[in-house]
């Protein structure tokens, strides 16, 4: 059975600095992700800013992509959303 853990729609979206940079060690292992962006990313990181991020750090997806794997539950972990 699917778990009824979604973000309400419409909520905005955050991850804390290190569930991104734990996220991204899992989804592109062979990147030194926490050499890169550890310092580099706000201990708060909106969905809403992906994009910025993305262009200047180099981070995978875009926002859009980004939300799509939120609605699997396949993105980082959310702020405010049990596991």
């Amino acid at each position: 059975m699917k778990s009824n853990k979604k973000q309400p729609t419409g909520s905005p979206v955050a991850y804390s600095a290190e569930a991104v940079i734990a996220w991204l060690e899992k989804v592109r292992p062979a990147v030194p992700w926490r050499e890169l962006v550890a310092d580099k990313l706000p201990p708060v990181v909106w969905r809403s800013r992906w994009n910025t991020f993305r262009d200047s750090l180099g981070l995978p997806y875009s926002a859009g992509m980004m939300a799509n794997l939120d609605s699997d539950n396949k993105g980082p972990v959310r702020l405010g959303v049990p596991q």
